[in-house]
């Protein structure tokens, strides 16, 4: 749900207005008569999406106004609105952090493209949030965003999946995000601490390039991981002779550390079915068995 706009003014008339106006838009109002006020409410109403402050307030300047909500933490995006072109209180103002100013009156015309405008702005600060979260291997939970009830159910399975240390497969097809639900898993685990080691599976058939893949780039990369989450991509395309590696490298691991939290977990991520592959005698049920977690993501339709 959209937060409320916040409009400060002394003169009641023009609160009124801008309240309507903004309402008839389809926006909830909450409304302050003084700066005192006004920081009272952006202090204790978090949802708050923009303040519309009257530049003139006889408690407290326009620019101390926007000073003191700023130095207490508060980020909501500000306009300020004078009733005539005050070229040097707006300018304080804008200095102060003012993002914006109105001349009065305002026509109901300039109030929704300037909310448009900072609608979509919103939404690539928010894009390039995430994008920063997602290369750094920061994204969580409460960044996702979702309507689909499928998808509901996923995030909570995979917060149950987060919370677990036994190692865990995601299922799904390429392209449903099955990777990104990985780190985001690892950062809200008990693993989060380490990093998130990504190995991808290719098929190999020759046995010596399979030694030296397994030797030279699994082991090492193995023993080096003292703590975090290795996530094995596309585990279905290996062949049966690297599975069977696995399978006797995960057994051993499960003995070592029987009765005790691992040092790092295991994700594996499968764009088949394994059981299908297990039928079809192409895959190992012990390696499927080292999997006791899992989360399915739904196809891109179903999303």
């Amino acid at each position: 749900m959209v937060g409320p706009i916040l409009v400060a003014s002394e003169d009641h008339g023009k609160r009124i207005e801008f309240s309507t106006m903004l309402r008839d838009l389809g926006y909830r109002v909450i409304e302050a008569e003084n700066s005192l006020r006004t920081i009272d409410l952006l202090h204790r109403r978090k949802n708050v999406m923009l303040a519309l402050l009257d530049v003139v307030m006889s408690d407290l300047s326009i620019s101390d106004l926007i000073t003191t909500i700023r130095a207490a933490g508060v980020s909501v995006p500000v306009i300020v609105i004078a009733k005539q072109d005050n070229q040097e209180s707006l300018q304080k103002a804008l200095r102060a952090g003012a993002i914006d100013y109105w001349i009065y009156p305002v026509t109901p015309l300039r109030l929704r493209i300037t909310l448009n405008n900072l609608s979509r702005t919103s939404a690539l600060e928010r894009e390039v949030y995430y994008i920063q979260r997602r290369n750094k291997n920061y994204l969580r939970f409460s960044d996702l965003y979702t309507k689909s009830s499928v998808m509901q159910a996923v995030l909570e399975q995979s917060k149950s999946a987060a919370i677990s240390p036994q190692n865990l497969l995601i299922k799904g097809e390429i392209g449903t995000g099955r990777e990104t639900l990985a780190r985001i898993i690892h950062c809200e685990s008990l693993f989060s601490k380490g990093p998130f080691v990504r190995f991808q599976c290719l098929p190999v058939v020759d046995p010596e390039q399979e030694k030296h893949i397994w030797f030279k780039e699994f082991l090492p990369l193995v023993f080096s991981l003292e703590k975090g989450t290795l996530c094995l991509c596309d585990i279905d395309r290996l062949e049966l002779i690297q599975q069977k590696r696995f399978a006797h490298y995960l057994k051993e691991r499960e003995e070592a550390i029987k009765n005790e939290q691992p040092p790092f977990r295991i994700i594996a991520i499968s764009t088949s079915q394994l059981e299908d592959l297990v039928k079809d005698d192409v895959f190992f049920m012990v390696c499927l068995n080292s999997f006791p977690n899992y989360v399915s993501m739904f196809p891109l339709y179903e999303n």
